[in-house]
């Protein structure tokens, strides 16, 4: 338990023992690309989280609303992808059978709760293949890693600006 002269304070204390406890330290500020940039997250509770509009498709959804953010001013340089663009098994850890995560959408390998089928963007989320939605190199992280800065390769490829 930690007391200490208002909140901020409290929250440092507490944030100080735990990691001394552990013998971590903390990162700082501008560690990372997710630390350091303001970007889009596409993981539970989202918007887009196994779900895209209509008649845009995943891939246009997402340069749309890239689009829609730079017209407004907002300096969006990254995009978080989750576990919605890659194949997925219909088998849970015991067998059993799994039905899709948005029964609204196709029912295709990537719209599933299943275990990792392959790590590489499915066709129907980036049609353009690994190369992903823009010909721009851009900044990504998914829900298991950061990418970092990408040109044009892993297949989680998102172009939000020059980095």
């Amino acid at each position: 338990m930690v007391f200490d002269v208002g909140v901020n304070a409290a929250w440092d204390s507490w944030g100080t023992a735990l990691t001394e406890l552990r013998g971590k330290s903390r990162p700082s500020n501008d560690a990372d690309i997710g630390l350091r940039y303001l970007g889009y997250w596409t993981d539970a509770g989202a918007a887009y989280w196994y779900n895209y509009e209509q008649g845009l498709g995943y891939a246009g959804t997402l340069e749309t609303l890239v689009q829609r953010y730079r017209d407004e001013g907002i300096p969006l340089r990254y995009l978080q992808l989750d576990s919605w663009w890659y194949s997925k098994t219909l088998r849970g850890p015991g067998g059993e059978s799994l039905k899709p995560r948005n029964p609204e959408l196709p029912a295709e390998e990537w719209n599933r709760y299943g275990g990792l089928l392959k790590y590489e963007a499915h066709p129907s989320v980036f049609p353009r293949g690994s190369g992903g939605i823009s010909e721009e190199d851009w900044s990504a992280t998914d829900h298991a890693q950061s990418l970092g800065s990408i040109p044009r390769v892993p297949t989680t490829s998102i172009t939000v600006s020059q980095v």
